[in-house]
């Protein structure tokens, strides 16, 4: 018998309850299932999931989830820039250490890693969304200036006038510990502080070692409890006839010292008096620099056999303005010189000037197409910063530029690329610091503008146009996005207020000038501030998490 049509008096059959029971079909779905559903979602459809219910928030939140996201926008994109052995993106992520870089320690056995708060971090690093505090400093600036060096949550200054200082800089925004720069037998003399180290590579559970180096050639050795949150004076050198120390540069228990007139000093700490009083060190060797200009940095690395000295500095030449160079110092453990290896970015050949004038003395003398050169730059001035992170020498000039050289340092020799130019900032800059995975900060001279800088794209990629070269970094917003899981994307009443709003209204520490120092880790970068106004400082604390 052939089905009756439906009429429009008929009633409704239960076909139409049927299809409402049935319309949620993916809550039906396993936890399985939907995990592997939202594998193949994009991050921001992944933070929109999680507000649908108390369900989908626990299931997008999974730690695997984040963790594969993190793998393949951060791990696996910077394997390719430098054609690591990674696998292909339909074989997901590895939780082998070698296929995770430098990161390893993110996934190793006993280490439990948030990894969407890593994500998050590392997403609002690259778009350069942040927080912004601020720690009042000294109100009036010391001559010589302020010094700072950040170290694991604790920011350290030092300054003639408040003597030596410890901030938190990461939950709570406070004075942690503070030392008057007195000899215990000098109660009237004050020492000048003009230069500051932190051994970066010390793991000592709760006590942290910071060097400051003094005007008439000495130096002391602090140790700072992080649980007492107070400083002992744990070692203090001597003057010295030799001028004042410029650079410092530590890695327990060897000291190494570089003094106005270009000595180079290295010393051992051998025992421990009491617990927090050191013996005398040993003067392992001294030597006499040559033929380097400021501004320069010195670095350290301890080996099982021997110990690496290097000395980063600028370098005038004729032929292109200011150059960059490296010297390495190999030393035994009984203070023996092994070698000495000076490189430098300086061209083969003389060049006069007057010889040259229609072509580019900034950059390297090339026999390919002119496609090659990606820009042409004047010749380069005096650098008014360096940092110097293996194989990173990032230099900053007044002409609103940074120069960026490669070191090379093998078994069989040392070199150093020509400067690549990186353009981004609209105004002079004052200081940049290079730190891990290829990182830098830049900050210009007055403070309003803060880049962020990935060196490893721009050091790997060649045939760089001016604009792909800007496009290597990003300036820094202070956004007002708060409830945002990611910070991804803002509402459109969130837009319009970013637009027609200042960065920060009104910025705390405008007007204002850097004073030349920047720091950061992975989470926040540091800014030392002077106020205009009121003659006072601050450190501002932009805040990625």
């Amino acid at each position: 018998m052939p089905k009756r049509l439906r009429v429009a008096d008929d009633p409704p059959d239960s076909s139409a309850k049927r299809v409402k029971k049935d319309s949620d079909r993916l809550s039906n779905l396993s936890d399985e299932l939907i995990l592997r559903i939202l594998h193949y979602l994009p991050v921001d459809s992944i933070v929109t999931c999680q507000r649908l219910s108390q369900r989908f928030d626990i299931l997008a939140g999974d730690p695997q989830l984040w963790k594969t996201a993190y793998y393949d926008r951060f791990v696996r994109a910077r394997a390719s820039r430098l054609r690591a052995n990674v696998p292909s993106k339909d074989a997901g992520f590895s939780s082998k250490l070698s296929r995770w870089l430098d990161e390893g320690d993110l996934v190793r056995k006993g280490h439990q890693t948030n990894w969407k708060r890593q994500y998050k971090i590392r997403h609002r690093w690259a778009n350069g969304s942040c927080g912004v505090k601020e720690i009042p400093v000294p109100e009036r600036p010391a001559m010589p200036p302020l010094l700072a060096r950040l170290h694991k949550g604790i920011v350290y200054t030092v300054d003639t006038t408040v003597g030596l200082k410890a901030y938190a800089y990461k939950d709570d925004q406070k004075l942690l510990g503070q030392h008057v720069l007195r000899l215990p037998k000098h109660v009237e003399d004050t020492l000048k502080p003009s230069s500051i180290a932190v051994d970066a590579q010390d793991n000592t559970e709760g006590t942290h070692r910071v060097l400051v180096g003094f005007e008439d050639g000495s130096y002391g050795l602090y140790t700072f409890d992080t649980k007492e949150n107070n400083f002992v004076l744990a070692y203090h050198h001597p003057p010295s006839s030799r001028g004042a120390l410029t650079a410092l540069a530590m890695t327990w228990p060897y000291v190494m010292t570089l003094t106005a007139s270009q000595l180079l000093s290295l010393y051992r700490f051998s025992h421990i008096d009491s617990r927090d009083h050191l013996s005398d060190p040993v003067l392992m060797t001294s030597m006499q620099a040559g033929a380097i200009w400021p501004p320069l940095s010195i670095h350290m690395q301890h080996r099982s056999s021997s110990i690496v000295a290097s000395i980063a500095y600028s370098l005038p030449t004729f032929s292109k303005g200011w150059s960059a160079g490296v010297q390495e110092l190999h030393i035994d453990l009984d203070g023996e010189l092994i070698h000495s290896r000076i490189a430098s970015a300086i061209e083969q050949g003389f060049r006069p000037l007057s010889q040259y004038p229609d072509q580019d003395l900034s950059m390297p003398a090339s026999t390919s197409d002119s496609t090659d050169v990606p820009y042409r730059n004047p010749l380069r001035t005096k650098p008014i910063s360096l940092s110097y992170s293996h194989p990173y020498l990032l230099l900053s000039h007044a002409d609103n530029t940074l120069a960026l050289y490669m070191v090379n340092s093998t078994d069989a020799q040392l070199s150093l690329s020509a400067g690549k130019t990186l353009w981004g900032h609209t105004s002079g800059i004052f200081g940049a610091h290079v730190g891990g995975r290829g990182k830098a900060v830049s900050v210009s001279t007055h403070g309003e503008e803060v880049r962020l800088w990935q060196l490893e794209a721009t050091a790997v990629r060649k045939g760089q146009t001016h604009s792909q070269v800007h496009d290597q970094s990003v300036q820094v917003t202070p956004e007002l996005v708060k409830n945002n899981h990611l910070g991804i994307a803002p509402s459109q009443d969130q837009e319009q207020q970013l637009r027609t709003q200042p960065i920060i209204s009104p910025p705390p520490w405008q007007p204002a000038v850097t004073r030349g120092w920047v720091g950061f880790d992975e989470e926040h970068v540091v800014v030392l501030r002077e106020h205009f106004t009121n003659a006072g400082q601050a450190l501002a604390i932009y805040d990625f998490t």
